[in-house]
């Protein structure tokens, strides 16, 4: 045999070569480390490319792992087997939910969820502590300390402190940081003593009885991963969609109102997705406007074509309806999830905010109103000495920050034609804002990939690109 074959038949047969001296004397040694690894990823919570979900999922598995091997030994070493499954379960549905869009959830949810959480973690700590001592003697020397104890007062110190934290605010930065720093340093202890206690078992008898499995670790961490892989796939590509009020048949009204619009100036494809209710708010019309000015972005977006633009509508009142309107000349490849918003001017109060999304589906024409909420209002009270500074005329004039309207929504599958609009009325016209012109700017986001985790799609204008692709008009009245 050459010294080339030699090295070779020496690399394929290294996996089968029988543990060291270490692992044949103390056989617990491998489950201990997995237990104690497990415990440390499940806390960790490194907010960097979802490492905060994926590595309490490694963690549960190795927690798992650890006990199934030792669930035969002790009562603890059980306990801690059976809450493992719970662990295994709740830290993959994290990872899975990551990717959707939060679901508000009551108040008083809130904290018996961390309770239950808690209350998991602690089963896990204390059930290790209990297998320890019912499955290792003393043999010689010192009896072993108690750091599993330790480690779980830690962390239920850094649980109280996190209350604490929560419902008492950080009056200062150097406060909020030597809180940080406290938090950490638990931590790090907690940690240390996870390590600690199975260095401390090293050379010491032990009662063991060996749990058979059924499945190896390879294919049991193959088939979790697995599993994750499969839930993550429909909850990236469904996840993010927001709940759309149901759609209904839409037929566009053919009213003096509508014509009359037309005839001042609007296109037709956007009067014809007008509701009942906007027309008849927008009768009597005086003029009809395309002011916008300035566009940034690209109406190209995600292999689909836009087209968008502001309109401004002089009511019989003498206020002014802005509709930011758009439609989908061809689709675009992934419908995960679109915002469209608008920045009124700040010099009068807006009202009547509405929006509606219409589109053809299976011959059918359907409309459906968009979900409308409400930015900015903060009053002085609620702005630092800069933002009021920043808004002062709006304060000024208003009370209040300007609202700005803002719809998140998805399109439909398998809808063609989408058009929408998002409008509200400013309680003024141009000879009545103050400065001779008004002036805003409305924008369209929409998520081009699946992002994890989820992120709301931003609604500053040079925000784009990451989460998605943008486009905005700039208005002038």
């Amino acid at each position: 045999m050459s010294e080339r074959e030699y090295d070779i038949l020496l690399a394929e047969t290294a996996g089968s070569l029988p543990p060291g001296p270490t692992e044949q004397s103390e056989p617990w040694r491998v489950a201990m480390r997995r237990i104690l690894w497990g415990l440390a990823l499940v806390t960790i919570k490194l907010e960097l490319l979802g490492l905060n979900y994926l590595l309490p999922c490694l963690g549960a598995a190795l927690v798992y792992l650890g006990f199934r091997s030792l669930r035969r030994s002790a009562p603890g070493f059980r306990l801690g087997w059976l809450v493992s499954i719970v662990l295994l379960v709740s830290a993959a549905a994290s990872a899975v939910l990551a990717a959707a869009k939060p679901v508000q959830s009551p108040d008083w949810l809130h904290w018996p969820l961390v309770a239950l959480n808690f209350a998991r973690d602690m089963c896990l700590l204390l059930g290790l502590r209990a297998g320890i001592r019912a499955a290792f003697e003393r043999t010689e020397g010192t009896k072993p300390r108690d750091l599993a104890l330790w480690a779980a007062a830690a962390y239920a110190v850094l649980f109280i402190f996190a209350i604490i934290w929560t419902y008492v605010p950080a009056r200062s930065a150097v406060y909020s940081n030597i809180r940080g720093l406290a938090g950490l340093a638990l931590y790090i202890l907690l940690l240390l003593l996870l390590r600690r206690q199975g260095r401390e078992l090293a050379g010491r008898g032990y009662r063991i009885e060996p749990a058979p499995v059924r499945l190896s670790v390879g294919a049991f961490l193959a088939l979790y991963a697995a599993a994750i892989v499969l839930l993550l796939v429909p909850a990236l590509l469904l996840g993010p969609r927001p709940a759309m009020p149901e759609a209904e048949p839409f037929s566009a009204a053919d009213t003096e109102a509508r014509e009359s619009l037309e005839e001042l100036g609007l296109p037709e494809w956007l009067t014809g997705s007008l509701t009942q209710e906007e027309l008849s708010l927008c009768e009597g019309a005086l003029w009809a406007k395309d002011c916008g000015i300035e566009t940034r972005g690209d109406t190209a977006l995600d292999g689909g074509q836009l087209e968008m633009e502001v309109w401004a509508v002089g009511l019989a009142d003498g206020r002014s309806r802005f509709y930011a309107a758009f439609r989908w000349l061809e689709p675009p490849r992934f419908r995960l999830q679109e915002a469209l918003g608008l920045e009124p001017d700040g010099n009068e109060a807006i009202s009547e905010v509405s929006g509606a999304l219409v589109y053809e589906k299976d011959g059918d024409t359907l409309a459906a109103p968009l979900p409308v909420v409400l930015g900015g209002g903060q009053t002085a009270e609620e702005l630092d000495d800069m933002a009021r500074a920043w808004y002062e005329v709006e304060l000024e004039r208003l009370g209040h920050v300007q609202y700005v309207p803002r719809s998140d929504f998805a399109l439909p599958f398998g809808a063609e034609g989408i058009r929408g609009w998002l409008a509200f009325t400013y309680d003024g016209g141009i000879e009545k804002s103050g400065t001779g012109t008004v002036f805003g700017s409305a924008w369209l986001l929409h998520r081009s990939l699946p992002v994890y985790p989820y992120r709301e799609l931003s609604s500053g204008g040079m925000f784009g690109g990451v989460d998605g692709e943008f486009y905005a008009v700039h208005y002038l009245l």
